[in-house]
């Protein structure tokens, strides 16, 4: 048993550690190829510069309002995608006036939407509302379809129990939902942390990851740029983790309470 549990280890190990030595390989044979470290800096460069990072207490604090940010956006997005849906489910007419709306948000540039809306925000919220916009059509486009999506024949069972509409809706429609609703939520919450942080990169929001980032750029230093980004990469992979484990405990949650039509 313990042998069976060692090779799944090193299988997946290797799955994981080959891509990425063969990539650093890569990197540094060009690097040394190239031979400018202005241009691309070879990997133990940068590694040093990401430690140098972990010894910065400034960089921890930036960290921490990039996701409180982010997390903000994500938090009204999925507050505005529930609400957008549940408008268009009890009123489809309405959907007339939304559905261009959510087309419009899904189709423009996130540098576009950051120059548009800085004029009516300050930096410090532009990622708040970047990260808010790119997550709600997502949510609210899964959410409707999946309350479209109820079984029929669940739909029927309702009609000859004479069920209300209310529990019609909370019994049939929205156990038939959650699982697009999750869907779009784990979808959404890394491409709400790259929306966010590319807000902040745009805006020089305070204090910031994507502000470092920025005037990194500006004073040309490469190595901390890709350090950087390693960080965010990271921090993105991390993001992901703890919101879909989040909903991964709702969701099991809600199977252990149960659904039922009585």
């Amino acid at each position: 048993m313990t042998s069976i549990i060692c090779r799944k280890v090193g299988r997946t190990a290797l799955r994981i550690l080959a891509p990425l030595v063969s990539f650093i390989g890569l990197w540094w044979a060009v690097a040394a190829l190239l031979d400018s470290p202005l241009l691309l800096p070879a990997p133990d460069a940068v590694f040093l510069s990401f430690l140098s990072l972990l010894s910065d207490g400034g960089f921890f604090g930036a960290v921490a309002f990039s996701f409180l940010r982010v997390l903000g956006g994500l938090g009204i997005g999925i507050a505005g995608g529930i609400l957008l849906s549940l408008l268009i489910f009890f009123f489809p007419r309405a959907e007339v006036f939304v559905k261009p709306f959510l087309t419009v948000v899904r189709a423009t540039p996130v540098a576009s939407f950051v120059m548009l809306i800085w004029c009516f925000t300050g930096s410090s919220v532009l990622p708040l509302v970047i990260a808010a916009l790119m997550v709600l059509p997502i949510v609210s486009e899964n959410l409707i379809a999946g309350l479209r999506s109820a079984p029929s024949s669940l739909l029927e069972v309702a009609r000859v129990f004479r069920l209300s509409a209310r529990d019609t809706f909370f019994h049939c429609r929205v156990p038939a939902a959650v699982p697009s609703l999750l869907s779009a939520l784990r979808g959404s919450a890394g491409f709400a942390w790259k929306a966010g942080i590319a807000a902040e990169i745009l805006s020089t929001a305070a204090p910031s990851v994507g502000r470092m980032i920025y005037y990194a750029k500006v004073y040309m230093e490469t190595e901390k740029v890709f350090s950087l980004t390693v960080a965010v990469i990271l921090l993105s992979l991390l993001f992901e983790f703890i919101v879909n484990k989040t909903f991964h405990i709702l969701q099991g949650g809600r199977k252990s309470g149960g659904t039922s039509v009585d």
